[in-house]
């Protein structure tokens, strides 16, 4: 639990130091640096934690050709996953067959891609400590979806600068990576300025009902049977849960602040990240009762944490610290909710690979 700890205290500092109008840039770059650093070590080195679907990808690297036995005339038979990730292994089964130099990779590689886009914001600490909150523990797991996610967030600069073909190959590249970044095409239509109020209301109250009444079962089965995707047809199957408490208390709490504070909002926050935030918002309300497609919402949680972090300027400087005290109690709860609920605590404690002893293991079978 300390490695844990100490990240979030790492990202609390990155925050604070980030919110400050007397800290001087080069320090905020060192807190900023110094925090993301310190998570990607920790998701490349860790060991087989991260549930069920590690063990996957590890098997399915085992079974990997390298690029030099294709060379050699043998054949690939293995391709469960989408052609990029699938390359991505043949690459570096090319150099070695050790599977933790591939998680080592994928976790800087995605980090590094993640750090492209949050050093850009305004209030950088803030925007990191939220995505640490939300995705620190899926970066272990989901490791096709995280790298797609950060690809496709270090491609928003593109849509910033106008420039959406660029960034629709992005989503291109992204999709050849983890299917479900198809989805962030619709980031091109929403880049130019907020949506009206009204607008954003009917989206709200047209996500929730949607949802409530089964919506992304029917939404799951067409794709599912369109695409020819078994996975989605099988998420349409499942039996739907009651509706998530915490993430309609968190929609509720931001959706309702928003549409009350809306036009000082959208003067002041970014038009393409503020449409993002209504878009996960949406997203949120229409997979509540969901778990199997609740993951569509993740590319949009960037608009979430940009414009949250916005929300500082909506207050007098004395009042300052109220906003960014909530958004770090707020940070602080969500990522122990993770940490001890997620794959049944099976997070904790840390273990890196190269440290002697016995992982925390809800699929022993697998070891």
């Amino acid at each position: 639990m300390f490695v844990y700890t100490l990240l979030i205290v790492l990202a609390i500092i990155a925050a604070v130091i980030s919110s400050s109008d007397v800290i001087a840039d080069q320090n905020k770059k060192i807190a900023l640096v110094s925090c993301m650093g310190f998570a990607a070590l920790l998701a490349a080195c860790r060991d087989m934690i991260g549930g069920y679907d590690v063990y996957m990808y590890s098997r399915y690297f085992e079974g990997v050709l390298s690029l030099s036995a294709i060379g050699n005339g043998e054949i690939q038979n293995i391709y469960d996953y989408e052609p990029l990730y699938l390359f991505f292994n043949m690459i570096i089964k090319t150099f070695t067959d050790d599977k933790y130099v591939l998680f080592f990779v994928l976790a800087i590689l995605s980090y590094g891609l993640l750090y492209r886009n949050v050093r850009r914001h305004e209030y950088a600490g803030l925007v990191l400590i939220l995505m640490l909150a939300k995705f620190t523990l899926p970066s272990y797991a989901y490791l096709r979806q995280f790298l797609s996610l950060c690809i496709l967030w270090a491609g928003l600069v593109l849509l910033e600068q106008e420039k959406p073909y660029r960034y629709l190959l992005v989503v291109l590249i992204a999709s050849l990576f983890h299917y479900t970044a198809a989805i962030a095409a619709i980031a091109v239509f929403f880049r130019k300025k907020a949506m009206p109020i009204g607008i954003v209301i009917a989206i709200f109250t047209g996500s929730f009902i949607l949802g409530q009444i089964g919506g992304t079962k029917i939404l799951g089965a067409l794709i599912g049977e369109t695409t020819g995707s078994e996975k989605l047809t099988m998420y349409s199957l499942i039996e739907e849960e009651s509706t998530h408490l915490l993430h309609l208390i968190e929609c509720a709490t931001v959706g309702i602040f928003l549409c009350i504070q809306y036009k000082r909002v959208s003067a002041l926050t970014p038009p393409l990240y503020l449409n993002l935030l209504i878009l996960y918002i949406a997203t949120t309300l229409f997979t509540l009762k969901d778990p199997g497609m609740q993951r569509i919402h993740w590319f949009f949680f960037i608009g979430y944490a940009v414009s949250v972090s916005h929300f500082i300027k909506l207050v007098i400087r004395k009042e300052k610290f109220i906003i960014v005290s909530l958004i770090l109690l707020y940070s602080t709860a969500l990522f122990y909710k993770e940490l001890t609920v997620r794959d049944g605590g099976s997070y904790v404690p840390y273990k890196a690979f190269f440290i002697e002893g016995e992982h925390s293991n809800k699929w022993p079978e697998l070891d």
